[in-house]
């Protein structure tokens, strides 16, 4: 077999293994349904990865490389407080939208993690990534933040807020329509941000009273 043909044997074979195992789970994901599902043998699949926990391992990785570039995609503007609401509200959107891509995954992850301590590790990669780029982004928008704003409680509030909505919108228990979607997290960031001074008006110039003359 040649390298280009196993590697992608090889991919599809992890792929195929998340695609059950975030249905199934890791347990009652078997290498015999794998191989079935891929359109392997068994035997292939122990030639490629020696044993299940490597495949696992693997495939978990594979999982959470999506995450791999995201601290150098996103660049916040600090310059005044609009512009650093909108590079927050940027880099919440760029985060759900990932999770929204696999949002077995996110599941899948907080189930097994609990099932396979041994995995958190691996498991907790993806979601470690992502808080490094909610922290960077936090940390650049840092001269406009409001007064008072402890950068652990607010990358917390709104890592949370994500969590909450990605699961609930995925497993049907909450209809958010993309749009009210993108204003709460714009709302989640303003909340964040100290708000400009309005500009004050140039006083009207004081008339001069004139006196009237007696007839």
């Amino acid at each position: 077999m040649s390298p280009g043909r196993a590697a992608t044997t090889r991919e599809r074979v992890l792929r195929t293994f998340l695609r059950l195992a975030t249905k199934r789970g890791i347990d009652a994901t078997s290498t015999k349904a794998l191989a079935a599902a891929a359109k392997v043998s068994e035997l292939t699949l122990f030639r490629h990865f020696g044993d299940k926990a490597t495949l696992i391992r693997e495939a978990i990785r594979l999982g959470g490389s999506s995450t791999e570039g995201l601290p150098d995609l996103v660049a916040a503007d600090a310059s005044t407080p609009e512009a650093a609401i909108h590079s927050l509200t940027l880099c919440l959107e760029f985060m759900r939208d990932r999770a929204l891509a696999n949002p077995g995954m996110l599941q899948f992850v907080m189930s097994e993690a609990h099932r396979h301590p041994e995995l958190a590790p691996d498991l907790m990669m993806a979601p470690l990534r992502a808080r490094a780029l909610l922290e960077r982004t936090i940390d650049a928008v840092g001269p406009q933040l409001r007064a008072g704003v402890e950068r652990g409680a607010a990358v917390l509030m709104l890592q949370g807020l994500l969590l909450l909505t990605v699961l609930w919108t995925s497993l049907g228990w909450m209809g958010l329509p993309l749009p009210e979607w993108d204003a709460l997290l714009a709302d989640a960031a303003r909340a964040l941000i100290r708000q400009p001074r309005a500009p004050r008006r140039p006083r009207a110039p004081r008339r001069r009273r004139t006196r009237r003359r007696r007839a």
